[in-house]
Protein backbone atom coordinates (compact mmCIF):
# COMPACT_ATOMS: atom_id res chain seq x y z
CA UNK A 1 0.00 0.00 0.00
CA UNK A 2 3.18 2.34 1.01
CA UNK A 3 4.71 1.39 -1.98
CA UNK A 4 1.38 2.22 -4.11
CA UNK A 5 1.11 6.12 -2.55
CA UNK A 6 4.63 6.50 -2.96
CA UNK A 7 4.04 5.47 -6.77
CA UNK A 8 0.96 7.75 -7.19
CA UNK A 9 3.05 10.72 -6.11
CA UNK A 10 5.57 9.83 -8.70
CA UNK A 11 3.28 9.79 -11.30
CA UNK A 12 1.74 13.13 -10.32
CA UNK A 13 5.18 14.90 -10.56
CA UNK A 14 5.64 13.17 -13.76
CA UNK A 15 2.60 14.53 -15.23
CA UNK A 16 2.96 17.67 -13.82
CA UNK A 17 6.32 18.71 -14.88
CA UNK A 18 6.86 17.07 -17.79
CA UNK A 19 3.93 19.01 -19.50
CA UNK A 20 5.26 22.29 -17.78
CA UNK A 21 8.40 21.88 -19.01
CA UNK A 22 7.53 21.08 -22.80
CA UNK A 23 5.26 24.02 -22.81
CA UNK A 24 7.31 26.34 -21.09
CA UNK A 25 9.97 25.47 -24.03
CA UNK A 26 7.53 26.00 -26.65
CA UNK A 27 5.70 28.78 -25.24
CA UNK A 28 5.08 31.79 -27.15
CA UNK A 29 7.01 34.71 -26.21
CA UNK A 30 5.13 37.56 -26.76
CA UNK A 31 1.57 38.76 -27.50
CA UNK A 32 -0.39 36.30 -29.41
CA UNK A 33 -3.24 37.09 -31.82
CA UNK A 34 -6.84 36.77 -31.03
CA UNK A 35 -8.06 37.38 -27.35
CA UNK A 36 -4.60 37.35 -26.19
CA UNK A 37 -3.71 40.81 -26.35
CA UNK A 38 -7.00 42.21 -25.28
CA UNK A 39 -6.49 39.74 -21.82
CA UNK A 40 -3.45 40.70 -20.99
CA UNK A 41 -4.32 44.48 -21.36
CA UNK A 42 -7.18 43.77 -19.04
CA UNK A 43 -5.22 41.89 -16.79
CA UNK A 44 -2.83 44.35 -16.13
CA UNK A 45 -5.14 47.17 -15.74
CA UNK A 46 -7.16 45.26 -13.93
CA UNK A 47 -9.66 46.12 -16.50
CA UNK A 48 -12.54 44.53 -18.36
CA UNK A 49 -12.03 42.44 -21.38
CA UNK A 50 -14.89 41.29 -23.70
CA UNK A 51 -18.25 40.33 -22.15
CA UNK A 52 -18.16 38.73 -20.08
CA UNK A 53 -14.70 40.31 -18.76
CA UNK A 54 -13.13 36.93 -17.65
CA UNK A 55 -12.86 38.88 -13.75
CA UNK A 56 -11.53 36.04 -12.33
CA UNK A 57 -8.70 35.06 -14.85
CA UNK A 58 -7.55 38.72 -14.88
CA UNK A 59 -7.46 38.90 -11.07
CA UNK A 60 -5.11 36.03 -11.22
CA UNK A 61 -3.20 37.49 -14.25
CA UNK A 62 -2.28 40.35 -12.46
CA UNK A 63 -1.39 38.69 -9.00
CA UNK A 64 0.67 36.35 -11.39
CA UNK A 65 2.14 39.13 -12.64
CA UNK A 66 3.22 40.32 -9.44
CA UNK A 67 4.44 37.55 -8.08
CA UNK A 68 7.11 36.32 -11.51
CA UNK A 69 10.30 38.70 -11.09
CA UNK A 70 11.22 38.37 -14.33
CA UNK A 71 9.65 38.39 -18.26
CA UNK A 72 7.48 40.88 -20.16
CA UNK A 73 4.10 40.45 -18.99
CA UNK A 74 2.71 38.65 -21.95
CA UNK A 75 5.44 35.80 -21.00
CA UNK A 76 4.24 36.15 -17.87
CA UNK A 77 0.27 35.47 -18.66
CA UNK A 78 2.08 32.87 -21.36
CA UNK A 79 3.23 31.11 -18.61
CA UNK A 80 -0.25 31.37 -16.87
CA UNK A 81 -1.58 29.27 -19.20
CA UNK A 82 1.01 26.60 -19.13
CA UNK A 83 0.70 26.40 -15.21
CA UNK A 84 -2.86 25.94 -15.13
CA UNK A 85 -2.49 23.33 -17.97
CA UNK A 86 0.18 21.31 -16.66
CA UNK A 87 -2.45 21.23 -13.00
CA UNK A 88 -5.31 20.48 -15.33
CA UNK A 89 -3.47 17.02 -16.54
CA UNK A 90 -2.69 16.12 -12.43
CA UNK A 91 -6.47 17.14 -11.52
CA UNK A 92 -7.15 14.85 -14.59
CA UNK A 93 -5.44 11.95 -13.37
CA UNK A 94 -6.82 12.48 -9.80
CA UNK A 95 -10.19 12.41 -10.92
CA UNK A 96 -9.35 9.31 -13.19
CA UNK A 97 -7.46 7.33 -10.36
CA UNK A 98 -10.83 8.11 -7.69
CA UNK A 99 -12.83 6.91 -10.65
CA UNK A 100 -10.91 3.94 -12.13
CA UNK A 101 -8.14 2.93 -8.81
CA UNK A 102 -5.65 2.03 -11.87
CA UNK A 103 -2.63 4.09 -12.10
CA UNK A 104 -1.89 3.12 -14.82
CA UNK A 105 -4.45 4.26 -17.41
CA UNK A 106 -4.94 7.35 -15.31
CA UNK A 107 -1.12 8.15 -16.38
CA UNK A 108 -1.47 7.59 -19.71
CA UNK A 109 -5.07 9.08 -20.06
CA UNK A 110 -3.31 12.35 -18.41
CA UNK A 111 -0.84 12.46 -20.81
CA UNK A 112 -2.73 12.10 -23.65
CA UNK A 113 -4.86 14.62 -22.67
CA UNK A 114 -2.05 17.41 -22.05
CA UNK A 115 -0.35 16.93 -24.66
CA UNK A 116 -3.48 16.77 -27.34
CA UNK A 117 -3.62 19.24 -30.16
CA UNK A 118 -6.30 21.73 -29.12
CA UNK A 119 -5.34 21.88 -25.11
CA UNK A 120 -1.48 21.68 -25.89
CA UNK A 121 -1.75 24.85 -28.40
CA UNK A 122 -4.09 26.82 -25.73
CA UNK A 123 -1.31 26.02 -22.87
CA UNK A 124 0.83 28.19 -24.95
CA UNK A 125 -0.53 31.49 -25.20
CA UNK A 126 -2.37 33.89 -23.02
CA UNK A 127 -6.04 32.70 -22.87
CA UNK A 128 -9.04 31.69 -20.51
CA UNK A 129 -9.15 27.87 -21.60
CA UNK A 130 -6.52 26.06 -19.48
CA UNK A 131 -7.85 28.28 -16.11
CA UNK A 132 -11.15 27.16 -16.78
CA UNK A 133 -9.96 23.59 -17.54
CA UNK A 134 -8.38 23.32 -14.46
CA UNK A 135 -11.39 25.08 -12.08
CA UNK A 136 -13.72 22.72 -14.42
CA UNK A 137 -11.89 19.51 -13.29
CA UNK A 138 -11.71 20.44 -9.63
CA UNK A 139 -15.53 21.06 -9.24
CA UNK A 140 -15.94 17.92 -11.04
CA UNK A 141 -13.66 16.29 -8.27
CA UNK A 142 -15.95 17.42 -5.32
CA UNK A 143 -19.32 16.70 -7.69
CA UNK A 144 -17.91 13.20 -8.07
CA UNK A 145 -16.88 12.26 -4.59
CA UNK A 146 -19.92 13.80 -3.49
CA UNK A 147 -21.85 11.55 -5.58
CA UNK A 148 -19.47 8.23 -4.57
CA UNK A 149 -20.09 9.38 -0.38
CA UNK A 150 -23.00 11.87 -0.35
CA UNK A 151 -21.06 14.32 1.62
CA UNK A 152 -22.73 16.90 1.44
CA UNK A 153 -19.69 19.36 2.27
CA UNK A 154 -18.50 18.15 -1.07
CA UNK A 155 -20.97 19.45 -2.85
CA UNK A 156 -20.74 23.09 -1.51
CA UNK A 157 -17.58 22.83 -2.76
CA UNK A 158 -18.29 21.93 -6.23
CA UNK A 159 -21.07 24.73 -6.24
CA UNK A 160 -18.73 27.42 -5.35
CA UNK A 161 -15.92 26.37 -7.77
CA UNK A 162 -19.24 25.98 -10.73
CA UNK A 163 -19.62 29.79 -9.75
CA UNK A 164 -15.95 30.76 -9.81
CA UNK A 165 -15.92 28.94 -13.40
CA UNK A 166 -18.81 30.98 -14.56
CA UNK A 167 -16.41 33.90 -13.78
CA UNK A 168 -14.13 32.06 -16.22
CA UNK A 169 -15.59 31.44 -19.06
CA UNK A 170 -19.98 31.56 -19.38
CA UNK A 171 -20.53 29.15 -21.94
CA UNK A 172 -20.07 26.39 -18.78
CA UNK A 173 -23.37 27.52 -17.40
CA UNK A 174 -25.14 25.71 -20.87
CA UNK A 175 -23.70 22.68 -18.61
CA UNK A 176 -25.04 24.09 -15.30
CA UNK A 177 -28.40 22.48 -15.75
CA UNK A 178 -27.48 19.20 -16.92
CA UNK A 179 -24.77 19.19 -13.71
CA UNK A 180 -27.17 19.73 -11.13
CA UNK A 181 -29.73 16.91 -13.09
CA UNK A 182 -26.95 14.58 -12.50
CA UNK A 183 -27.28 15.78 -8.66
CA UNK A 184 -30.89 15.67 -8.16
CA UNK A 185 -31.14 12.37 -9.93
CA UNK A 186 -29.42 10.83 -7.66
CA UNK A 187 -32.19 11.16 -5.06
CA UNK A 188 -30.47 9.41 -1.69
CA UNK A 189 -27.71 11.71 -1.87
CA UNK A 190 -30.34 14.82 -2.59
CA UNK A 191 -32.09 14.23 0.51
CA UNK A 192 -28.91 14.79 3.03
CA UNK A 193 -29.00 17.99 1.18
CA UNK A 194 -32.63 19.18 1.74
CA UNK A 195 -32.40 18.08 5.26
CA UNK A 196 -28.67 20.74 5.77
CA UNK A 197 -30.74 23.30 4.05
CA UNK A 198 -33.82 22.84 5.93
CA UNK A 199 -31.89 23.32 9.09
CA UNK A 200 -29.98 26.11 7.72
CA UNK A 201 -33.63 27.83 7.17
Amino acid sequence: MRAKVQYYKILLNVVFFLPLIVYLYQLCPTVYVHDSGELITASYVLGIAHPAGSPLYCMVGKLFQLIIPFGSIAFKMNALSALFAALSSVMLLVIIYKLTSDLIISFFISLTFAFSGTFWSQALVAEVYTMATFTLLCSLYFLFDYLLNAETKKLYYFALLWGLLLTIHMEYSLMTPFIWLIVFINIKKADSLFKSVKKIA
